[in-house]
């Protein structure tokens, strides 16, 4: 694992990039300025990128987001999400997602993500056929959350969670996200299937889109030790673990020869990145 102090240091000894989005383009509330030079000159050098969020939402969405906190030079289609790899997993019923049924409960906070397909959405529990859960806010209803997941476990439901993020960032703040519910449905006894990163699912999607380029020359910016950087791990591609993300407090003020048994400590397993860096910096 190597410590590098710019992007550009390493940029010439890849030609494609996955880029996670919250702690990596912004922070939740503002961009990262730096993010806007090394994909311009990503795309001067002809090279490929991807941005690969645990988002539920699509696409679209995700860029008005990061469209009004300024950014100008990322396009829709730059932006892969979670919730599009789900999407495009059910209506062509991919496995695991070839015999879920057409009619579906939304846990947390409702979304249009499905809208335009033949799935239906149910506004009783009991009526659907698997438990949908995309986002869950800033103002969830815990308490509601809870009743009806008790619910789809005394049914068997199975639930489908399109963000396996455990933890969110924004701003300076860090909190419980939307993969920390399903996790709690699955020690319940509950099955879920997660969609997004760490998982293969996410990572071979937006590797097939970076084709014909070799794994070995594409390179993963993450700030998600459990979710960049293991899945980049298992996909077998190289990573570069932002440290300011939502591990900040956990490397705030360490030493650089510590930087590898932290990242143990914190993982449990043995798994590493490539390179470290405390904050991105083209």
């Amino acid at each position: 694992m190597k410590n590098i102090l710019n992007f550009k240091d390493i940029i010439n000894l890849y030609d494609g990039f996955i880029f996670d989005q919250f702690g990596v383009i912004h922070n939740g509330l503002k961009i990262n300025s730096e993010i806007e030079k090394s994909i311009i000159e990503i795309k001067n050098k002809k090279k490929k990128f991807y941005i690969l969020s645990n988002s539920g939402k699509t696409n679209f969405k995700n860029h008005k987001r990061i469209s009004k906190m300024g950014i100008k030079i990322i396009n829709s289609t730059d932006i892969i999400t979670s919730g599009d790899i789900f999407k495009n997993l059910l209506i062509n019923k991919k496995h695991p997602f070839d015999n879920l049924g057409k009619k579906f409960f939304i846990i947390g906070n409702n979304d249009d993500l499905l809208n335009d397909t033949q799935y239906i959405q149910c506004s009783n529990i009991f009526d659907s056929d698997f438990l949908l859960l995309i986002t869950i806010g800033n103002n969830a209803n815990k308490d509601k959350i809870k009743f009806y997941l008790d619910k789809g476990l005394e049914n068997n439901k199975k639930l489908i969670c399109v963000n396996p993020d455990k933890v969110g960032i924004k701003g300076n703040s860090i909190s419980l996200s939307v993969g920390s519910i399903a996790e709690e449905y699955e020690k319940n006894g509950g099955s879920v299937i997660y969609v997004g990163k760490p998982y293969l699912n996410s990572f071979q999607y937006v590797l097939d889109l970076l084709q014909p380029l070799d794994n070995k020359k594409v390179l993963m910016i993450g700030d998600s030790l459990f979710t960049d950087i293991k899945g980049a791990y298992e996909s077998g591609i190289d990573s570069l673990f932002i440290c300011s993300g939502i591990h900040k407090h956990d490397f705030e003020n360490l030493e650089y020869v510590n930087i590898s048994k932290k990242i143990i400590d914190i993982t449990k397993e043995k798994f590493m990145p490539n390179y470290f860096c405390k904050d991105f910096i083209y």
